[in-house]
Order: C-alpha cells, then sequence, then structure tokens
C-alpha cells in the first residue's frame, strides 16, 4: 500500500490523534500521501463517511484567468 512514498509521507500516512495539514510544493506527492492516509484510515476501520479531505491549490498567475 505504501509504494512510492518516502519516510515523511509514511510517518503522515500512520500517524494518528486527529487532523492533519499536508503542505508542500508542487509535485511533491500530496495527493498520493492524503489518498493513502485515506485508505489507511478505512483499513484500520474508520468508516469513510466520517474522513473530509480537501485539496486546495494556488492558482497559477502565469495561466488564462489563473486556472491550474
Amino acid at each position: 500500500m505504501s509504494a512510492g512514498l518516502n519516510l515523511a509521507q509514511l510517518q503522515a500516512v500512520h500517524s494518528t490523534g486527529g487532523p492533519r495539514l499536508v503542505l508542500a510544493g508542487p509535485g511533491s506527492g500530496k495527493t498520493r500521501e492524503i489518498t493513502h492516509k485515506i485508505a489507511h484510515l478505512i483499513e484500520k476501520g474508520l468508516e469513510p463517511r466520517r474522513i473530509a479531505a480537501n485539496k486546495a491549490i494556488q492558482p497559477n498567475p502565469s495561466t488564462p484567468c489563473g486556472s491550474a
């Protein structure tokens, strides 16, 4: 399940104790880390309806209309 994650990401996936905020640069694996975290929580018995995840991006001013 943890294919493609580095040590810091693996630690985040297996950490417990409440909400988490993931801040990192482009291409660093944030989405992969978040999806692995969700899968891990479900495998540990947490009901999927109790999981909330949100991924926000900062618009790129060099693209038309700020689209990402």
